[in-house]
């Protein structure tokens, strides 16, 4: 501003910050615009699924194993447990695997199938796994995965890709107990 005249001068510096703010507030818009936009695009699926099998797998005998012979000896024998009993507690036990498979229907009655999902899961410490799940439906397969704690009922799973119609999903699916012997799948992909 000038001092004797009171008016503003334009200078070049002042020309490039209004444009850069210009630019800031612009992108902002664009980026509101884009997210409303992003979610109108939400797409949900509600499935129901039925277990049909479960298998564990106990590797109790792999740790033993593992505790005479493999390539760390040397950097981890000193981790390795002191004592010489056998494995205590009702399990699973970090490293044993279960196996589920499910009969999928698209309604709650379990009237109409319309696939099968398998879940692969590997436990670490307090019951606590990652699964990974694969559902195959009659309009494409859905790949998930992530963390699961055994301890609670309900589950979320990040959904990774698809096939069919779901190709280059993302997302997640949700698990709840719909039923005794049953359970509510809600999928959200992006």
């Amino acid at each position: 501003m000038s001092a004797v005249t009171g008016t503003v001068i334009a200078t070049p510096r002042r020309a490039l910050c209004r444009t850069a703010a210009f630019a800031v507030i612009s992108v902002s818009v664009l980026a509101s615009i884009a997210a409303g936009t992003a979610q109108a695009r939400v797409k949900t699926l509600a499935i129901y699924a039925k277990a049909t099998r479960v298998q564990f797998v106990n590797h109790a005998d792999d740790r033993a194993r593992g505790a005479e012979k493999n390539p760390f000896n040397v950097d981890t024998k000193s981790l390795a447990p002191k004592s010489t009993a056998k494995e205590k507690g009702s399990g699973p036990l970090p490293g044993d695997n279960a196996f589920f498979t499910f009969r999928i229907y698209q309604d709650a009655a379990l009237k109409h199938p319309i696939g099968s999902a398998t879940y692969s899961c590997t436990f670490n410490f307090q019951r606590q796994a990652f699964c990974e799940a694969s559902f195959d439906l009659t309009s494409g397969s859905i790949a998930a995965a992530g963390p699961v704690d055994f301890n609670g009922s309900d589950i979320t799973l990040a959904v990774s890709s698809g096939t069919g119609k779901y190709l280059g999903a993302r997302g997640e699916v949700s698990s709840t107990a719909a039923t005794a012997n049953t359970h509510r799948l809600d999928f959200s992909f992006q």
